[in-house]
């Protein structure tokens, strides 16, 4: 397996830099900033402050629903912010949601679609919500 010693992965995912810091080949940075137990993530002014630093290359954005009408969006106000200041700062924004998010709108808006590039999620998601957001310009791939 080829290991990409330049990959540096930028997070606000307490989680997520524990898992990737346990490997040698990717160097992770955690951003500072209020730290919200019920996610296991840091948002605020802090940590948008130090994401601005950064100009990413491709962003991976968990999010809790997507769909044509709404675009992305969370249950968490307050870290909507942040991942604004993500899809920013990102040349690629792609999108993970499985089956259960497609097609749902939860409280606040992150984004539209058309800030989005590419979504994966499964193969149980709603087909016909599927066509219309990729009617809209998103990549879709089923896993």
């Amino acid at each position: 397996m080829k290991h990409h010693k330049n990959l540096i992965v930028v997070t606000n995912s307490i989680i997520t830099a524990y898992e990737l810091g346990r490997n040698p080949y990717i160097k992770t940075i955690l951003l500072g900033g209020y730290y919200n137990p019920d996610t296991n993530a840091v948002f605020g002014h802090h940590a948008i402050q130090q994401l601005n630093d950064y100009k990413l290359d491709k962003l991976f954005l968990s999010i809790d629903g997507i769909s044509a009408s709404d675009g992305v969006t969370s249950e968490h106000p307050y870290e909507t912010e942040i991942c604004r200041a993500m899809i920013k700062n990102a040349a690629e924004v792609i999108v993970t949601a499985d089956f259960s998010k497609v097609g749902v709108s939860r409280f606040i808006q992150i984004a539209s679609l058309d800030e989005i590039d590419m979504l994966i999620t499964d193969d149980k998601a709603p087909a016909d919500e599927i066509k219309i957001i990729e009617k809209r310009g998103v990549k879709v791939v089923l896993v």
